[in-house]
């Protein structure tokens, strides 16, 4: 009976600790972890992605206006440990690591890519990683200037706004078999517009 409860624990232990921890070969990397550990234990992920959220809080006093700055860095990183394994998402806040989610299932980058229909598997809210999947590399990559989002929530007494500086990447899908041109572009990571040329 004593071996069938350890094993129970084990069981449960291994499982609830999942979303918290990634294995990378022989290391750990843990929430809490700083960006510099994980890329030395787990090298260089398959894709980055990064952009800045500025919360700013007005506070109205009877005599005076008060505000308050803080500027979050946030990064999403992506693993692809290959066919065997799932894709692994690691968030940063701060380069500080906040949240670990697997994805499906990684893929070796040895296939071949029907670039003619990229267009047709690509879809909204696809991340990199899901494009480079159905698509293969991309004949260019367009970095696009940061561009500003603003949201604004309180009251009289006090307002809170928060500014994000998103990045903005277009990639191009050129094939010979067709004539067709794709341009799939990201903000801060997810597809957010598919253009067939």
């Amino acid at each position: 009976m004593k071996k069938s409860t350890f094993l129970l624990l084990l069981i449960i232990l291994i499982f609830s600790t999942s979303a918290n921890a990634l294995r990378c070969g022989n290391s750990i990397v843990v929430k809490g972890d700083s960006s510099f550990k994980v890329k030395k234990l787990c090298g260089d992920p398959a894709f980055t992605d990064q952009w800045e959220v500025i919360h700013s809080k007005t506070v109205k006093n009877t005599n005076s206006k008060s505000r308050i700055e803080n500027t979050e860095i946030q990064e999403l990183w992506t693993y692809n440990f290959g066919s065997s394994k799932l894709v692994q998402y690691l968030s940063f806040i701060n380069h500080e690591l906040v949240k670990i989610e697997s994805g499906s299932h990684g893929f070796n980058d040895d296939k071949q890519h029907n670039r003619s229909k990229c267009g047709i598997y690509a879809s909204v809210n696809d991340l990199k990683i899901d494009i480079y999947r159905k698509c293969g590399k991309p004949t260019a990559m367009l970095k696009h200037p940061n561009v500003i989002k603003k949201n604004s929530i309180g009251n009289k007494i006090t307002k809170e706004r928060f500014e994000t500086k998103q990045t903005e990447e277009t990639w191009v899908y050129d094939s010979v078999k067709s004539r067709f041109i794709y341009h799939i572009r990201f903000t801060n990571g997810k597809v957010t517009e598919i253009k067939q040329e």
